[in-house]
């Protein structure tokens, strides 16, 4: 009897410390599954592009003066996961823009038509922190970051170019979603908002007179994009 007491307590014990280790099991299974969980490498890269055609009607001029510009966003953060889902790093914001202007005649001054083309380059170097939420594949995301901003151009019209650079701070933030098919690889779309001031050095050729001048400017830039993370 007391032998079968023995047998039936050491059984108790092995299924009451099975069910104290089970949930401790699958809660560290689960933690094991999140591809963003604590101490991996984080890395993304993501792409944007937009243009539009502007056509105004003017009194002034035979024609409709035509606007047209095009921009080329591209985004890329290398960071590390300090705690689960949050991710620590230098994030790099860069977006390219042309712009070209044609204006027609002037209603009887034939031969007065010119185009001018405007070709920029904003960039920003910033220190993010950027938190997903859930433990799933699919994470949505938010993210925000600030540092630095650099900013040049080349203007070009009859008789007249400039060309303009400088530096100051940027802000940004990220709100999207990302999706992973395994441990490593995932799928995100993010909108990105930038803030950046910059204080610009500007040479203008005026017909072979250089003229220096100096003026703050500030840019806000919103994108939608699209892109790859992958960490380890």
């Amino acid at each position: 009897m007391k032998s079968f007491l023995n047998k039936a307590m050491k059984i108790n014990f092995l299924v009451l410390m099975g069910l104290f280790f089970i949930p401790l099991t699958s809660h560290a299974q689960e933690e094991d599954n999140n591809p963003l969980r604590k101490g991996r490498i984080f890395t993304d890269f993501d792409f944007g592009l937009h243009s539009s055609d502007t056509n105004v009607a003017h009194e002034t001029f035979v024609s409709d003066i035509t606007v047209d510009n095009s921009s080329v966003d591209i985004d890329a953060l290398i960071g590390y996961t300090v705690l689960d889902n949050l991710v620590v790093g230098m994030n790099l914001f860069v977006e390219r823009d042309h712009n070209t202007t044609n204006l027609p005649d002037v209603i009887s001054l034939p031969g007065t038509a010119s185009t001018s083309t405007l070709n920029s380059t904003t960039a920003s170097y910033t220190l993010n922190a950027r938190y997903f939420i859930g433990k799933n594949d699919f994470k949505p995301f938010i993210g925000a970051g600030f540092g630095l901003a650099t900013y040049s151009e080349e203007s070009i019209e009859t008789g007249l170019t400039t060309f303009a650079k400088g530096t100051g701070t940027a802000f940004n933030t990220q709100l999207g979603a990302s999706y992973f098919i395994n441990d490593h690889i995932g799928f995100e779309f993010m909108y990105n908002y930038s803030s950046s001031s910059r204080d610009l050095e500007n040479d203008v050729n005026f017909n072979g007179t250089i003229v220096a001048q100096n003026n703050t400017t500030k840019t806000n830039t919103s994108a939608f994009m699209a892109g790859v993370i992958v960490v380890f």
